[in-house]
């Protein structure tokens, strides 16, 4: 386009840039008005950020004998303009990413040029870290967009005649429809020759800055081609993947940016350059982001160094956290107006196992809390100082939810010791348990003693709901809440101090309903985990655990759904529990640690991966050579994974393949490898995603309001099967799939009385297996065909069945409770239903949850998730 000279401004004293045109291009009309139509865009732009132009001209030099300029012999068409002392955002990255305040800064700084471009009409159309000079400027790092060139006028923005209206400067070579601009950085529409607009511009900048924080192009390839396609199919791993203290925001944030329809795409220059201020001042909610891009803040805001008006308050911050370590437990918390309060929490118990889940007695001196010292788990109780504890259960059975009877007298807790789920009571010095409510869970007494709220699963949906009856007969229990009163299980409920309400925990919310009533109404509101509700003793407000913020610490919300912190979750802190009169809080410090386990089935042998955060829902994928799986290990949601296997052991670095908003959930692969199928929880709604394996653009699979969960590949990828609630009824659908999207109607293809659910594929892909649950006894696999034609029929007996695997004809793998407390595999014949151990055997451990597993291709190694917790149990006296 031209050649650029440091100059000297001899009328003026001044340094300055002078852009000219090269004679081979003076020669050709098209350049020079392509020069002439950059001169009018800078022109009508006066901006910080943007380069200044000072003069246009065309100059006959003169032909003086032995006269050497160094410049063209011919009419020299030049561009004078502001000197910048510098470098190239493009020089500099070739030193590698920038610091992340820095990033962030410099990319508010492009924003608002482009702001100032857009609001004049003018669409850049080559922004690239090549055209964005580095300069200083009082001593601050300041950033200035160039060459408008190939800018677009999209309305006149200057004075003079009617030939300076032109709207559009084309390369000489070019045509209508043929892309301009640079090809790493063009948007899809760029690529396809259409029009392109100010979203062109935003797509370039969601461009910019992934480079500019991870040190690579966001698409890039090995031939022109490749780039290409990565632009029109693909999309780049999230920042936060490459540079992991990069906030979730910010990955919203370019996220938004790259979206292949500019119409879904971010749509405003000057919104982006605020809410890259607002992430650098720590605010990771960026509020003018996309409503449909909700997701939690993550804790990496605190790493982020704050603007000097912040600075005091932030270094306050950091003095605080170093505190609570060094103290063990110096703890922040908040009072009911939220100001700051500072306690010395007291720790009641320190065996090395766990120890959770505690429930203060209503006269605050004694707190009941599960345990697995010496087995278990079971219940125990402590007193308030943590001098003395006593077991007050045993057994083979698990025992969890300890709750006490308003009197002090006795602790209810929820058991399995009759084959289903049970609340149970127990003196509170030991002894027999007595039954109290039978095929319940999370028993609450209300606290004048004479009724009991508790959880049961209903038909069709095999979901938990709300339940109310008279403590003295419980066979009279009246259920409270219905499908409307949110999502998917409820669980918890939890007395208000006056009796008159039940607050209780839907999918990531908390809701509050009247006993003796119907219609619930939502207390939560933000669609951040809501956990574990205790009512404190105003009867105003509950607090609770959360997942906000990518740790679990206690939260407190009133009644008008305001919510504040109450702990920082170093502990990380869960399962709060209240006295009677609201001077004593029980919380328990719980580690939950789940990595993925593959286990060789002929010897046993074990080989685990994983990090400190929650990975589970593994799946085997290309042909056995990778596993998928789910972490929260950034941000705190729920992203797919894939770690490489060399054999039965991990090789190499993990991936990760999702980055969109909402939780992951059981992804399965197809058997040739390309294609991962996966269920995805946002903002109340469960749907079918697929993808490619090799982290192409995830697809939505089902839509409407149905929820749709548990997918499974036929075993020639042209079926996917799954579990879809519709009209309250959870049942087996089958749909035909070619490249990974749906080629036709799905069918549904069981219609049973129970709620119906993990299906698997037997391997000629003529029957479906699946999970089927009736809300009195275990649950049992079911074989249809996956036609739907036929009537169903039960393979298993007694299995307490959670998942399957259909390997050959006549052997699959099914993980159950299979009359005990813990989830183990066993070979079940899906003809005859005959059962066998496998030696030697496979136990996944007391954790139900964790009952999702996967077999290699060939049968040899199994892959599942292991639980390991650990906590204890901590008191804080006083009022808050």
């Amino acid at each position: 386009m031209g050649e650029v000279y440091k100059a000297r401004d001899t009328r003026l004293g001044r340094t300055v840039a002078i852009k000219i045109l090269p004679e081979c291009a003076a020669a050709d009309p098209d350049r020079r008005r392509r020069f002439e139509h950059e001169a009018r865009a800078a022109s009508s732009l006066d901006h910080p950020n943007i380069c200044v132009l000072h003069d246009i001209g065309c100059e006959v030099p003169a032909s003086e004998p032995g006269r050497q300029t160094g410049l063209p012999g011919g009419p020299l068409h030049f561009l004078v303009m502001e000197y910048l002392d510098g470098e190239t955002l493009a020089g500099r990255l070739r030193d590698g990413p920038l610091p992340l305040p820095q990033a962030l800064d410099l990319g508010a700084q492009i924003a608002d040029a482009l702001a100032a471009a857009h609001g004049h009409g003018i669409v850049h159309r080559d922004l690239k870290p090549g055209n964005l000079m580095l300069v200083r400027s009082r001593g601050a790092l300041q950033i200035k967009l160039l060459d408008f060139g190939l800018a677009k006028l999209e309305a006149p923005c200057w004075k003079g005649g009617t030939d300076q209206s032109t709207t559009e400067a084309r390369h000489p070579t070019t045509a209508p429809g043929v892309p301009i601009g640079t090809l790493p950085y063009m948007a899809p529409e760029q690529l396809e020759g259409k029009e392109a607009d100010a979203r062109a511009d935003l797509f370039a900048f969601g461009c910019v800055l992934f480079e500019m924080l991870t040190g690579r192009r966001a698409f890039a390839g090995e031939s022109r081609a490749s780039v290409i396609s990565a632009i029109m199919t693909g999309g780049p791993p999230s920042a936060s993947t490459l540079q992991p203290l990069i906030p979730h925001a910010l990955d919203r944030l370019i996220s938004s940016c790259l979206v292949k329809d500019r119409n879904q795409r971010r749509q405003s220059a000057h919104d982006l350059a605020d809410d890259l201020r607002g992430i650098a001042e720590g605010d990771s909610s960026s509020p003018s982001s996309p409503p449909a891009a909700p997701s939690s803040p993550t804790a990496t805001r605190f790493l982020q160094w704050p603007p000097p008006r912040r600075l005091g308050a932030f270094v306050a911050a950091l003095a605080l956290v170093a505190l609570a370590v060094a103290a063990q437990r110096w703890l922040p918390w908040r009072a009911s107006d939220g100001a700051l309060l500072v306690g010395v929490p007291a720790q009641l118990t320190s065996a090395s196992g766990l120890q959770a889940e505690p429930a203060v007695s209503p006269d605050g001196t004694l707190v009941a809390y599960v345990s697995d010292e010496g087995g278990g788990p079971h219940i125990w109780i402590v007193d308030q100082d943590g001098s003395a504890t006593l077991q007050l259960t045993s057994g083979t059975h698990a025992e969890h939810d300890p709750t006490w009877l308003p009197d002090n007298s006795a602790v209810l807790f929820t058991s399995r010791r009759e084959g289903r789920p049970g609340i149970w009571k127990v003196a509170r010095l030991g002894g027999a348990g007595t039954l109290v409510v039978a095929n319940a869970a999370d028993g609450a007494v209300s606290p004048d003693g004479t009724r009991i709220a508790f959880v049961r699963e209903v038909s069709p949906s095999g979901e938990n709901r709300v339940f109310v009856a008279p403590l003295a007969d419980t066979a009279s229990a009246r259920m409270v809440t219905t499908d409307a009163d949110g999502r998917w299980d409820h669980r918890q409920p939890a007395w208000s101090p006056d009796g008159g309400s039940l607050c209780y925990r839907a999918q990531q919310s908390l809701w509050i309903v009247s006993p003796d009533r119907s219609g619930a109404r939502r207390l939560t509101r933000d669609d951040e985990t809501a956990l574990d509700p205790a009512w404190l003793a105003d009867g105003e407000s509950i607090v609770y655990t959360s997942l906000r913020e990518g740790t679990a610490a206690l939260w407190k919300v009133n009644g008008r759904g305001a919510v504040s912190r109450v702990t920082l979750g170093s502990g990380p802190e869960r399962h709060p529990s209240v006295s009677r009169d609201g001077r004593t809080l029980a919380y328990s410090t719980e580690m939950v640690d789940r990595n993925i386990v593959l286990h060789d089935l002929a010897t046993g042998s074990e080989q685990s991966f994983g990090t400190l955060r929650a990975e589970y829902m593994p799946a085997f994928c290309a042909a056995g050579a990778s596993v998928l799986f789910a972490s929260d290990r950034v941000g705190g949601r729920d992203e797919l994974w894939v770690q490489p296997l060399a054999g039965a052991r991990p090789s190499g670095e993990v991936r990760r393949l999702t980055n969109h908003p909402g939780n992951v959930s059981h992804p399965a692969c197809s058997s040739d490898g390309r294609w991962i199928a996966y269920y995805r929880v946002v903002e109340g709604q469960r749907h079918i995603w697929t993808m490619p394996s090799d982290g192409g653009p995830p697809v939505q699979f089902t839509k409407g309001d149905a929820s749709e969960i548990h997918p499974a590949w036929s075993g020639d990828g042209s079926k996917l099967a799954y579990a879809a609630e519709r009209g309250g009824d959870l049942h087996i659908w089958v749909a035909p799939v070619a490249n990974g999207i749906p080629a036709g109607p799905a069918v549904e293809v069981t219609r049973g009385s129970a709620a119906e659910m993990a299906p698997d594929f037997s391997p000629d892909g003529a029957w479906v297996a699946y999970r089927v649950q009736p809300t009195t006894s275990e649950a049992e696999v079911w074989v249809t065909a996956a036609d739907g034609r036929g009537a169903p029929r039960r393979v298993t007996s007694g299995a307490g069945a959670f998942r399957l695997r259909w390997l050959q004809p006549r052997r699959m793998l099914v993980s159950g409770s299979w009359g005990g407390t813990a989830v183990s595999v066993r070979v079940v014949d899906p003809v005859t239903g005959a059962v066998t151990i496998p030696n030697p055997p496979v136990v996944f451990g007391e954790d139900e949850d964790m009952c999702d597993f996967d077999a290699s291709p060939d049968g040899r190694t199994l892959v599942y998730a292991r639980t390991s917790r650990k906590g204890n149990i901590w008191r804080w006296s006083g009022r808050f």
